[in-house]
């Protein structure tokens, strides 16, 4: 099979009709479609079996910013593998978040204690969430180190395969570990990939929504308007304008209090806002024109602008990137949470890592296509559970 791999030139994803009678509110996604690449979306329970294997299979080294990292749950899985790979050899470096030290107090002593190279930050507020592997491989989004964001949350990751990309958040990371204060802007444009960093982010993604022109789809954990401060106010604003334009605005948002005046002069524009009740929304995502994305872990409120919070968004000009999330979003739109729905990454550029990071069992439909002849395999994908193809 391995050597079939090798010379795999199109796998192709088809998510398989899920039983009606269980899951009649499964969104019938179209086929997914996806190709060996440098980008994909890790959703939800996706994110923990992708770190993993990431971890498990980095030959130098592992650097990690987080928000704090709990060691409890799901998320000791992820502090004994970063263990486990400083035993066999790997450089590993840890920078959490100082004023949350009582969060990560059990996982920072227990990577302390095992040869791992951990700190806490003691400048700006790291609010960032990213992991990068051998330099090269890089792991960004909501995601926090924690049970609740690793098996029961929306959220919503990104993993990018590109050295040039890696190599500005590896910037970011020297960094921190230096003196816990960004030295420099860190956004960069790098062709169809954009690192924004948070104090960026109002100016970027404010100019794609008023440059949009046919669609916006925008889920949020905080998007808070104040009445006076412009840098989301306008985003409200240019919201409300492009619906009355005609265009298709939804937005998305946890059904925390910091949102309710938010969803409130949204939908006195007519804009279609709806909340989340069912679980947390914790995931940051905006999709414009059905190619551009905006994956990261900042929020949209004042606090995430600041020179010294250290947040980052990815923005993606890629629509099959495009096409999946806005799947992501559509399922979460209508039944508040992901019910089956398979997410994937071709890890070194041979190995499918199936994950289905809903709440529910389903049924895929792997083909994979090599010199115009066709392998067909029928793959049941509990929830969380990875199943790899090499």
């Amino acid at each position: 099979m391995s050597r079939l791999v090798k010379r795999v030139l199109t796998i192709a994803l088809v998510l398989a009709s899920v039983v009606a009678a269980l899951y009649m509110n499964t969104p019938r996604s179209p086929p997914l479609r996806p190709t060996i690449g440098d980008l994909y979306l890790v959703p939800n329970r996706a994110y923990l079996p992708i770190a993993l294997s990431l971890i498990e299979n980095a030959t130098k080294s592992i650097h990690c910013v987080y928000m704090y990292m709990r060691d409890d749950g799901d998320a000791s899985r992820l502090v004994d593998a970063l263990i486990e790979a400083r035993e066999r050899g790997i450089s590993v470096s840890v920078v959490l978040e100082g004023d949350l030290s009582e969060e990560s107090s059990s996982a920072y002593s227990r990577l302390k204690a095992a040869g791992v190279s951990v700190r806490y930050d003691g400048g700006g507020f790291v609010h960032a969430k990213f992991m990068i592997v051998d330099g090269r491989i890089l792991l960004i989004g909501s995601h926090n180190i924690s049970p609740y964001a690793l098996a029961l949350n929306n959220e919503l990751s990104i993993l990018v395969e590109n050295e040039s990309v890696a190599s500005v958040m590896e910037g970011v990371f020297a960094d921190l570990w230096e003196d816990g204060v960004l030295d420099a802007d860190h956004t960069s444009y790098l062709g169809s990939v954009m690192v924004v960093q948070g104090v960026d982010l109002p100016k970027v993604l404010l100019n794609a929504i008023r440059d949009a022109r046919s669609n916006i789809s925008m889920m949020y954990y905080t998007f808070k308007y104040y009445g006076d401060f412009p840098p989301t106010d306008s985003m409200v604003e240019e919201l409300i304008n492009a619906s009355a334009a005609g265009l298709d605005v939804r937005v998305y948002l946890d059904g925390r209090r910091t949102n309710s005046r938010t969803a409130e002069v949204l939908r006195g524009g007519n804009v279609s806002v709806r909340e989340s009740q069912q679980v947390i929304t914790h995931t940051k995502l905006a999709i414009v024109d059905g190619r551009t994305v905006f994956v990261g872990d900042t929020n949209l409120a004042k606090s995430y602008f600041y020179d010294d919070t250290v947040s980052f968004t990815l923005v993606v000009n890629d629509t099959r990137l495009a096409q999946q999330a806005q799947a992501y979003f559509n399922q979460i739109w209508v039944n508040g949470k992901l019910l089956g729905f398979p997410a994937y990454a071709i890890l070194g550029k041979k190995n499918l890592l199936l994950v289905n990071a809903g709440s529910v069992t389903i049924d895929v439909t792997v083909v994979i296509s090599v010199d115009g002849n066709e392998t067909v395999k029928e793959i049941t994908l509990p929830p969380g559970r990875p199943v790899v193809e090499v």
